[in-house]
Protein backbone atom coordinates (compact mmCIF):
# COMPACT_ATOMS: atom_id res chain seq x y z
CA UNK A 1 0.00 0.00 0.00
CA UNK A 2 1.43 3.41 -0.96
CA UNK A 3 2.13 5.70 1.96
CA UNK A 4 2.88 9.38 1.90
CA UNK A 5 1.45 11.99 -0.41
CA UNK A 6 4.18 11.70 -3.06
CA UNK A 7 3.72 7.94 -3.26
CA UNK A 8 -0.03 8.37 -3.54
CA UNK A 9 0.36 10.88 -6.35
CA UNK A 10 2.80 8.52 -8.10
CA UNK A 11 0.37 5.61 -7.77
CA UNK A 12 -2.47 7.68 -9.24
CA UNK A 13 -0.30 8.66 -12.19
CA UNK A 14 0.55 5.00 -12.82
CA UNK A 15 -3.16 4.19 -12.95
CA UNK A 16 -3.75 7.04 -15.40
CA UNK A 17 -0.94 5.71 -17.59
CA UNK A 18 -2.46 2.21 -17.44
CA UNK A 19 -5.89 3.54 -18.41
CA UNK A 20 -7.57 2.68 -15.09
CA UNK A 21 -8.65 6.29 -14.56
CA UNK A 22 -9.36 9.16 -16.88
CA UNK A 23 -7.11 12.17 -16.51
CA UNK A 24 -9.91 14.51 -15.47
CA UNK A 25 -10.87 12.13 -12.65
CA UNK A 26 -7.39 12.18 -11.14
CA UNK A 27 -6.46 15.87 -11.55
CA UNK A 28 -8.37 17.13 -8.44
CA UNK A 29 -6.70 14.48 -6.28
CA UNK A 30 -3.26 15.30 -7.65
CA UNK A 31 -3.80 19.00 -6.95
CA UNK A 32 -4.85 18.23 -3.40
CA UNK A 33 -1.87 15.98 -2.79
CA UNK A 34 0.56 18.46 -4.35
CA UNK A 35 -0.87 21.34 -2.35
CA UNK A 36 -0.37 19.50 0.91
CA UNK A 37 3.12 18.25 0.09
CA UNK A 38 4.65 21.58 1.11
CA UNK A 39 7.46 23.50 -0.56
CA UNK A 40 7.53 25.04 -4.05
CA UNK A 41 7.47 22.74 -7.02
CA UNK A 42 10.05 22.79 -9.80
CA UNK A 43 9.81 25.53 -12.40
CA UNK A 44 8.51 24.76 -15.86
CA UNK A 45 12.02 25.52 -17.10
CA UNK A 46 13.51 22.85 -14.83
CA UNK A 47 10.80 20.38 -15.84
CA UNK A 48 11.45 21.06 -19.54
CA UNK A 49 15.18 20.55 -19.12
CA UNK A 50 14.62 17.30 -17.18
CA UNK A 51 12.19 15.94 -19.76
CA UNK A 52 14.56 16.73 -22.61
CA UNK A 53 17.27 14.78 -20.83
CA UNK A 54 15.08 11.64 -21.06
CA UNK A 55 15.17 10.04 -24.53
CA UNK A 56 11.71 8.53 -24.21
CA UNK A 57 8.94 8.34 -26.76
CA UNK A 58 5.68 9.97 -25.84
CA UNK A 59 7.23 13.03 -24.17
CA UNK A 60 6.83 15.20 -27.24
CA UNK A 61 3.35 16.60 -26.51
CA UNK A 62 4.21 17.73 -22.98
CA UNK A 63 7.52 19.22 -24.16
CA UNK A 64 5.67 21.14 -26.86
CA UNK A 65 3.15 22.36 -24.28
CA UNK A 66 5.95 23.58 -22.01
CA UNK A 67 7.56 25.37 -24.97
CA UNK A 68 4.32 27.16 -25.81
CA UNK A 69 4.09 28.30 -22.21
CA UNK A 70 7.69 29.50 -22.39
CA UNK A 71 6.86 31.68 -25.38
CA UNK A 72 3.89 33.13 -23.50
CA UNK A 73 6.17 33.86 -20.56
CA UNK A 74 8.57 35.71 -22.90
CA UNK A 75 5.66 37.72 -24.33
CA UNK A 76 4.53 38.65 -20.82
CA UNK A 77 8.05 39.70 -19.90
CA UNK A 78 8.26 41.86 -23.04
CA UNK A 79 5.01 43.62 -22.13
CA UNK A 80 6.29 44.37 -18.63
CA UNK A 81 9.69 45.54 -19.86
CA UNK A 82 8.10 47.79 -22.49
CA UNK A 83 6.01 49.36 -19.72
CA UNK A 84 9.15 49.69 -17.52
CA UNK A 85 7.58 47.37 -14.96
CA UNK A 86 9.66 44.90 -12.92
CA UNK A 87 9.37 41.20 -13.65
CA UNK A 88 7.81 39.11 -10.85
CA UNK A 89 10.21 36.65 -9.19
CA UNK A 90 8.22 33.68 -10.51
CA UNK A 91 8.52 34.93 -14.09
CA UNK A 92 12.24 35.60 -13.66
CA UNK A 93 12.70 32.03 -12.46
CA UNK A 94 10.89 30.65 -15.51
CA UNK A 95 13.09 32.70 -17.87
CA UNK A 96 16.32 32.33 -15.89
CA UNK A 97 18.18 30.96 -18.91
CA UNK A 98 17.52 34.12 -20.96
CA UNK A 99 19.39 37.47 -20.80
CA UNK A 100 16.58 39.40 -19.11
CA UNK A 101 18.48 42.68 -19.28
CA UNK A 102 18.31 42.92 -23.08
CA UNK A 103 16.90 46.23 -24.38
CA UNK A 104 13.40 46.45 -25.80
CA UNK A 105 13.52 46.98 -29.57
CA UNK A 106 16.43 48.42 -31.53
CA UNK A 107 18.33 51.50 -30.49
CA UNK A 108 16.75 54.58 -32.05
CA UNK A 109 18.69 57.17 -33.98
CA UNK A 110 20.97 56.86 -36.97
CA UNK A 111 24.61 55.88 -36.41
CA UNK A 112 27.22 58.54 -37.05
CA UNK A 113 28.44 56.92 -40.26
CA UNK A 114 24.92 56.80 -41.63
CA UNK A 115 24.41 60.52 -40.96
CA UNK A 116 27.59 61.43 -42.88
CA UNK A 117 26.59 59.12 -45.73
CA UNK A 118 23.14 60.67 -46.11
CA UNK A 119 24.54 64.22 -45.94
CA UNK A 120 27.14 63.35 -48.59
CA UNK A 121 24.51 61.80 -50.85
CA UNK A 122 22.28 64.86 -50.58
CA UNK A 123 25.23 67.13 -51.31
CA UNK A 124 25.80 65.16 -54.51
CA UNK A 125 22.16 65.78 -55.48
CA UNK A 126 22.54 69.51 -54.86
CA UNK A 127 25.77 69.75 -56.88
CA UNK A 128 24.16 67.87 -59.73
CA UNK A 129 21.25 70.31 -59.82
CA UNK A 130 23.63 73.29 -59.81
CA UNK A 131 24.44 72.74 -63.49
CA UNK A 132 20.97 71.72 -64.61
CA UNK A 133 17.66 73.39 -65.34
CA UNK A 134 15.37 72.27 -62.55
CA UNK A 135 12.15 73.45 -61.00
CA UNK A 136 12.25 75.65 -57.93
CA UNK A 137 10.22 73.04 -56.02
CA UNK A 138 12.83 70.34 -56.70
CA UNK A 139 15.68 72.60 -55.61
CA UNK A 140 13.77 73.55 -52.44
CA UNK A 141 13.14 69.90 -51.57
CA UNK A 142 16.81 68.97 -52.01
CA UNK A 143 17.97 72.03 -50.03
CA UNK A 144 15.55 71.26 -47.20
CA UNK A 145 16.67 67.63 -46.99
CA UNK A 146 20.34 68.65 -47.09
CA UNK A 147 19.78 71.21 -44.34
CA UNK A 148 18.08 68.61 -42.15
CA UNK A 149 20.90 66.13 -42.75
CA UNK A 150 23.50 68.78 -41.90
CA UNK A 151 21.71 69.55 -38.62
CA UNK A 152 21.75 65.86 -37.70
CA UNK A 153 25.54 65.88 -37.98
CA UNK A 154 25.60 67.92 -34.74
CA UNK A 155 23.91 65.07 -32.83
CA UNK A 156 26.21 62.94 -30.64
CA UNK A 157 27.27 59.81 -32.56
CA UNK A 158 26.11 56.42 -31.38
CA UNK A 159 28.88 54.42 -29.62
CA UNK A 160 30.95 52.12 -31.85
CA UNK A 161 28.78 52.84 -34.87
CA UNK A 162 31.06 54.60 -37.33
CA UNK A 163 31.20 53.35 -40.87
CA UNK A 164 34.45 51.72 -41.95
CA UNK A 165 36.68 54.73 -42.72
CA UNK A 166 38.57 52.62 -45.26
CA UNK A 167 35.55 52.97 -47.55
CA UNK A 168 35.74 56.76 -47.37
CA UNK A 169 39.51 56.80 -47.93
CA UNK A 170 39.17 54.50 -50.94
CA UNK A 171 36.48 56.80 -52.36
CA UNK A 172 38.72 59.83 -51.83
CA UNK A 173 41.64 58.10 -53.57
CA UNK A 174 39.39 57.32 -56.51
CA UNK A 175 38.29 60.94 -56.75
CA UNK A 176 41.81 62.38 -56.44
CA UNK A 177 43.46 59.96 -58.87
CA UNK A 178 46.78 61.31 -60.13
CA UNK A 179 45.67 64.93 -60.07
CA UNK A 180 47.33 65.72 -56.74
CA UNK A 181 50.38 63.60 -55.94
CA UNK A 182 50.86 65.04 -52.47
CA UNK A 183 47.26 64.42 -51.43
CA UNK A 184 47.31 60.98 -52.99
CA UNK A 185 50.43 60.06 -51.00
CA UNK A 186 48.75 61.24 -47.79
CA UNK A 187 45.71 59.13 -48.57
CA UNK A 188 47.93 56.12 -49.23
CA UNK A 189 49.59 56.55 -45.84
CA UNK A 190 46.20 56.89 -44.16
CA UNK A 191 44.94 53.77 -45.91
CA UNK A 192 47.92 51.80 -44.57
CA UNK A 193 47.25 53.10 -41.06
CA UNK A 194 43.61 52.10 -41.30
CA UNK A 195 44.53 48.59 -42.45
CA UNK A 196 46.81 48.25 -39.44
CA UNK A 197 44.05 49.52 -37.14
CA UNK A 198 41.58 47.07 -38.66
CA UNK A 199 43.92 44.15 -37.90
CA UNK A 200 44.36 45.35 -34.32
CA UNK A 201 40.58 45.66 -33.98
CA UNK A 202 40.14 42.01 -34.97
CA UNK A 203 42.65 41.00 -32.31
CA UNK A 204 40.76 43.01 -29.68
CA UNK A 205 37.50 41.42 -30.80
CA UNK A 206 38.95 37.92 -30.44
CA UNK A 207 40.21 38.74 -26.94
CA UNK A 208 36.86 40.21 -25.88
CA UNK A 209 34.91 37.21 -27.19
CA UNK A 210 37.26 34.78 -25.45
CA UNK A 211 36.67 36.62 -22.15
CA UNK A 212 32.86 36.33 -22.29
CA UNK A 213 30.68 36.45 -20.24
CA UNK A 214 32.87 39.23 -18.83
CA UNK A 215 31.55 42.70 -19.73
CA UNK A 216 32.51 43.84 -23.21
CA UNK A 217 34.96 46.74 -23.36
CA UNK A 218 33.52 49.84 -25.01
CA UNK A 219 36.54 50.29 -27.31
CA UNK A 220 36.00 47.03 -29.22
CA UNK A 221 34.82 48.06 -32.72
CA UNK A 222 31.37 46.81 -33.65
CA UNK A 223 32.40 45.81 -37.17
CA UNK A 224 35.24 43.65 -35.82
CA UNK A 225 32.86 41.83 -33.49
CA UNK A 226 30.39 41.17 -36.30
CA UNK A 227 33.24 39.75 -38.35
CA UNK A 228 34.70 37.50 -35.65
CA UNK A 229 31.64 36.18 -33.81
CA UNK A 230 30.75 33.37 -36.28
CA UNK A 231 34.18 31.74 -36.14
CA UNK A 232 34.43 32.31 -32.39
CA UNK A 233 31.03 30.69 -31.89
CA UNK A 234 31.89 27.64 -33.99
CA UNK A 235 35.28 27.12 -32.31
CA UNK A 236 33.85 27.24 -28.77
CA UNK A 237 33.42 23.67 -27.53
CA UNK A 238 31.85 24.66 -24.21
CA UNK A 239 28.04 25.08 -24.48
CA UNK A 240 28.18 27.89 -21.91
CA UNK A 241 30.69 29.80 -24.05
CA UNK A 242 28.55 29.35 -27.15
CA UNK A 243 25.48 30.58 -25.25
CA UNK A 244 27.42 33.65 -24.08
CA UNK A 245 28.31 34.56 -27.67
CA UNK A 246 24.73 34.03 -28.80
CA UNK A 247 23.41 36.20 -25.97
CA UNK A 248 25.87 38.96 -26.90
CA UNK A 249 24.48 39.00 -30.44
CA UNK A 250 20.84 38.82 -29.34
CA UNK A 251 21.28 41.63 -26.82
CA UNK A 252 23.10 44.02 -29.19
CA UNK A 253 21.33 47.40 -29.09
CA UNK A 254 21.07 47.83 -32.87
CA UNK A 255 20.59 45.60 -35.90
CA UNK A 256 24.27 45.51 -36.85
CA UNK A 257 24.60 41.98 -35.42
CA UNK A 258 21.91 40.47 -37.64
CA UNK A 259 24.48 38.96 -40.08
CA UNK A 260 26.29 37.30 -37.17
CA UNK A 261 22.98 36.09 -35.72
CA UNK A 262 21.95 34.42 -38.97
CA UNK A 263 25.39 32.82 -39.27
CA UNK A 264 25.36 31.16 -35.84
CA UNK A 265 21.72 30.08 -35.51
CA UNK A 266 21.97 26.94 -37.62
CA UNK A 267 21.11 24.49 -34.82
CA UNK A 268 17.72 23.92 -33.26
CA UNK A 269 18.71 24.92 -29.72
CA UNK A 270 20.20 28.20 -30.98
CA UNK A 271 17.09 29.01 -33.02
CA UNK A 272 14.78 28.29 -30.08
CA UNK A 273 16.90 30.46 -27.77
CA UNK A 274 17.00 33.24 -30.37
CA UNK A 275 13.22 33.19 -30.80
CA UNK A 276 12.69 33.50 -27.05
CA UNK A 277 15.10 36.45 -26.73
CA UNK A 278 13.66 38.17 -29.80
CA UNK A 279 10.18 37.74 -28.31
CA UNK A 280 11.51 39.22 -25.09
CA UNK A 281 12.76 42.25 -27.05
CA UNK A 282 10.04 42.72 -29.68
CA UNK A 283 6.98 40.86 -28.42
CA UNK A 284 4.88 38.36 -30.27
CA UNK A 285 5.88 38.96 -33.88
CA UNK A 286 6.19 35.50 -35.40
CA UNK A 287 5.86 33.13 -32.45
CA UNK A 288 7.95 29.99 -32.82
CA UNK A 289 8.43 30.32 -36.59
CA UNK A 290 12.17 30.83 -37.06
CA UNK A 291 11.89 31.23 -40.83
CA UNK A 292 9.42 34.06 -40.38
CA UNK A 293 11.71 35.72 -37.82
CA UNK A 294 14.70 35.58 -40.18
CA UNK A 295 12.60 37.13 -42.96
CA UNK A 296 11.45 39.87 -40.56
CA UNK A 297 14.97 40.80 -39.44
CA UNK A 298 16.84 43.48 -41.44
CA UNK A 299 18.77 41.98 -44.37
CA UNK A 300 22.53 41.59 -43.80
CA UNK A 301 23.33 43.60 -46.94
CA UNK A 302 20.43 45.96 -47.65
CA UNK A 303 20.18 47.21 -51.21
CA UNK A 304 20.48 50.95 -51.61
CA UNK A 305 18.53 51.00 -54.87
CA UNK A 306 15.72 48.74 -56.02
CA UNK A 307 13.98 48.27 -59.33
CA UNK A 308 14.85 50.22 -62.44
CA UNK A 309 16.63 53.51 -62.09
CA UNK A 310 13.70 55.62 -63.20
CA UNK A 311 11.30 53.42 -61.25
CA UNK A 312 13.17 54.05 -58.01
CA UNK A 313 12.60 57.86 -58.28
CA UNK A 314 15.13 58.44 -55.53
CA UNK A 315 17.64 60.84 -57.08
CA UNK A 316 17.47 64.38 -58.27
CA UNK A 317 18.78 63.12 -61.63
CA UNK A 318 15.86 60.70 -61.91
CA UNK A 319 13.45 63.51 -61.09
CA UNK A 320 14.81 65.54 -64.03
CA UNK A 321 15.26 62.74 -66.55
CA UNK A 322 12.21 60.59 -65.84
CA UNK A 323 9.76 63.28 -64.78
CA UNK A 324 9.43 61.72 -61.35
CA UNK A 325 9.04 63.48 -58.03
CA UNK A 326 12.22 63.55 -55.96
CA UNK A 327 12.49 62.16 -52.47
CA UNK A 328 15.53 61.33 -50.32
CA UNK A 329 17.02 57.90 -50.95
CA UNK A 330 17.35 55.14 -48.36
CA UNK A 331 20.49 56.65 -46.86
CA UNK A 332 19.02 60.14 -46.78
CA UNK A 333 15.47 59.43 -45.69
CA UNK A 334 14.55 59.20 -42.07
CA UNK A 335 12.98 55.78 -41.80
CA UNK A 336 9.66 55.67 -39.94
CA UNK A 337 9.55 53.76 -36.71
CA UNK A 338 7.41 50.66 -36.55
CA UNK A 339 7.36 47.05 -35.46
CA UNK A 340 9.74 46.03 -38.21
CA UNK A 341 13.35 46.94 -37.36
CA UNK A 342 15.16 49.15 -39.82
CA UNK A 343 18.69 48.58 -40.98
CA UNK A 344 21.52 50.59 -39.48
CA UNK A 345 24.00 49.87 -42.22
CA UNK A 346 26.06 53.03 -42.52
CA UNK A 347 28.63 52.34 -45.22
CA UNK A 348 28.28 54.83 -48.06
CA UNK A 349 28.75 53.62 -51.57
CA UNK A 350 31.82 54.83 -53.42
CA UNK A 351 31.08 58.23 -54.94
CA UNK A 352 31.09 58.48 -58.71
CA UNK A 353 31.52 61.50 -60.92
CA UNK A 354 28.29 62.38 -62.68
CA UNK A 355 28.43 63.78 -66.18
CA UNK A 356 26.00 66.49 -67.22
CA UNK A 357 26.71 66.11 -70.93
CA UNK A 358 24.41 63.21 -71.72
CA UNK A 359 20.67 63.52 -71.82
CA UNK A 360 20.27 60.81 -69.19
CA UNK A 361 22.78 60.57 -66.34
CA UNK A 362 24.12 57.11 -65.46
CA UNK A 363 22.16 55.16 -62.85
CA UNK A 364 23.61 55.23 -59.34
CA UNK A 365 25.59 52.30 -58.06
Amino acid sequence: MPTGREELAHALLLHVAAGTFEVQEVVPALRALAGQAGGPGPTRLALLQALRAEPLEGLGPVVDALLRRRFRDAETAHTLKAATQPLPPELRAELADLPLDVPVGWRTGAPGGTRWAEAYELLQHRLFLAGMEASARLREDVDAALGAAARRLHEPPAPASWSDPRVLVAAAREEVGAADATLLAALERRAAELEHDAGAALVRADEALAALPAPLASDVPESALVSRIPSSFRSAADPVARRARLDLVLGWPNAAMVPALLAITTEGWAQEHAILVLTLRFGRVHGADWRAWTAWLPPPHPRRWSGSWCGSSRTAAAALTCGASWRPGPAAARRPSGPRPSSTDGEPSSPRRRSTRSSAPPPPA
